[in-house]
């Protein structure tokens, strides 16, 4: 019973030696605040201009780590008429 007595949290004492690092300390200032919160509308805006399949392939590279190669692959476009293909204004894939 003493044993549970002085393991409980109330009479735990804490150790003031061990000081966090810099690089641990998740405090911000309002400086910081204000720059996260600048970044993130700047984020926001840039994912509204795109449309769904350019959303879609961003999430898909960015998030799940899907390799640019298989993204083509899964997205190959439909074969062009021969004459348009040789047109400059067709982009190559």
């Amino acid at each position: 019973m003493v044993a549970d007595y002085r393991r409980r949290a109330a009479f735990t004492r804490e150790d003031l030696s061990v000081r966090p690092d810099s690089a641990d300390a998740t405090i911000s200032g309002p400086d910081e605040d204000l720059a996260t919160a600048r970044q993130r509308a700047l984020v926001l805006k840039a994912l509204d201009a795109l449309n769904a399949e350019q959303r879609a392939v961003l999430v898909a590279h960015d998030l799940d780590a899907t390799p640019i190669p298989d993204l083509v692959a899964a997205l190959k476009p439909p074969p062009q008429h021969p004459l348009l293909a040789a047109s400059p204004r067709t982009p190559t894939f």
